[in-house]
C-alpha cells in the first residue's frame, strides 16, 4: 500500500472513530441540552474537515 493509500485509510478510520466516540459520549453523559448539541456540531465539524481531507488525498488519483 502507498503513502496516500495508507493515509487515506488512516482519514477514513479517524472519522469513524471520532464521530462514533463524540456521539457515543454525548449520549451516554450528556443526554440533553445545548452542551449536547454543541459536542455534536463539533463532532461533525471534526468528520466533515477529516472527510475534506480524505477527498483531497483520493482526488489526486483521479487527476488524469
Amino acid at each position: 500500500m502507498t503513502s496516500e493509500g495508507f493515509r487515506s485509510l488512516v482519514y477514513s478510520v479517524e472519522i469513524v472513530f471520532i464521530f462514533v466516540f463524540l456521539y457515543l459520549f454525548d449520549i451516554l453523559y450528556i443526554k440533553n441540552g445545548i452542551l449536547f448539541y454543541l459536542i455534536l456540531i463539533l463532532g461533525v465539524g471534526i468528520s466533515m474537515y477529516l472527510g475534506y481531507l480524505l477527498a483531497k488525498s483520493v482526488s489526486k488519483y483521479f487527476n488524469y
